[in-house]
């Protein structure tokens, strides 16, 4: 069950991009993402989801939760069809009623209300800059 996030601060965010780093150098994925109805060419959460491979949330104040920056950026694999689909969304100005990231050792998260802010194609790895208005917690799968 998602509720709302409290309590996290910067520094579990610095964390997070630091193992999201990390896991990139190694080539492996630490979490996915749904976005909508763009399908991913996801292998760990299966074909509708997107692996993120690396991930930061914007800055945030000491004490205020990771949710509460708005923003959220990941890095995927390059050059596949869902970039494509996820450029398009941003050229339209296309909002998605929802995201659902979902992290490997960590909290799932509900983006509500999500626009594509930008996206940055490299060769190996794509950047996308997600906003969203509102974001749901779900605390159940902490280990």
């Amino acid at each position: 069950m998602f509720q709302q996030r409290s309590g996290k601060v910067l520094l579990a965010a610095l964390v997070a991009f630091g193992v999201g780093a990390a896991a990139l150098a190694a080539g492996a994925g630490v979490g996915s993402i749904q976005l909508g109805d763009i399908k991913g060419e996801g292998t760990a959460a299966g074909p509708k989801y997107i692996d993120i491979l690396s991930y930061h949330w914007g800055a945030t104040q000491q004490g205020k939760p990771v949710c509460a920056s708005r923003s959220f950026k990941f890095e995927m694999k390059g050059g596949t069809k869902a970039t494509e689909e996820i450029e398009k969304a941003m050229k339209a100005g296309r909002h998605f009623r929802q995201a659902t990231l979902t992290f490997h050792l960590d909290d799932a998260h509900l983006l509500q209300d999500v626009g594509v802010l930008e996206v940055k194609k490299g060769s190996a790895y794509d950047q996308v800059s997600l906003n969203f208005s509102k974001c749901l917690t779900d605390h159940s799968r902490r280990h």
